[in-house]
């Protein structure tokens, strides 16, 4: 208000010049530096997760692993059928190769249960982050991304077990092959949407 009120036109000058400058590039700098690196006003991604990709992996991992536990959880639930047991025996055979004694009794049982579904959110994540990085420098179409992730989830979940001779794919019937299709193309496609939403399209955000 001081300098503004001021009715000297030399005054009035040396204000526009020391303020207007200023302001204008302080405001112009800014402009810049907000459409080169952030989301833009509108973009569909504004208010979202920065561009990454081992992290953003990551979290696209565990959200797929979590809906392919939802999606199994739900077979159970229909057919009534048990957990497998099969995930307990691959930990039980790992931690024997490993020299690892998980105990006796209920303790082990309970031990090889809990180090049977981490391998599982392990394999998930791992297929996750290496996506990510990957995907890194490119953005391949979402239904090649979702198959491609359904393909890696499942090699990564079951050819081990395969090694292991816990499991022969060759011997399964229609509805064991549904069984391990189905929750991994969720897996897939649920990994897929939520890597492409964090990474906020990259192209758009350095437009």
């Amino acid at each position: 208000m001081g300098a503004g009120s001021r009715s000297d036109p030399e005054t009035g000058a040396d204000d526009d010049r020391r303020t207007g400058p200023r302001d204008t590039r302080g405001t112009g700098s800014d402009d810049d530096r907000g459409t080169g690196s952030g989301p833009r006003p509108g973009s569909p991604c504004t208010g979202g997760v920065p561009p990454m990709s081992l992290s953003a992996g990551v979290m696209a991992g565990a959200a797929g692993t979590t809906a392919l536990d939802a999606v199994t959880y739900l077979d159970m639930l229909v057919r009534g059928r048990p957990a497998s047991d099969v995930p307990a025996e691959a930990a039980d055979r790992l931690a024997s190769r490993a020299g690892l004694d998980l105990g006796p009794g209920d303790v082990g049982v309970n031990r090889r249960t809990g180090l049977g579904a981490l391998l599982g959110y392990g394999a998930g994540i791992g297929v996750g982050a290496l996506y990510g990085l990957l995907a890194d420098g490119g953005r391949p179409p979402l239904p090649v991304a979702a198959l491609g992730l359904s393909a890696a989830a499942m090699a990564a979940g079951d050819l081990p077990l395969v090694a292991l001779g816990l499991t022969d794919p060759r011997r399964w019937d229609t509805v064991s092959w549904i069984s391990d299709i189905v929750p991994h193309l969720v897996y897939g496609l649920t990994t897929a949407v939520v890597h492409r939403r964090l990474t906020c399209h990259r192209s758009r955000q350095s437009g």
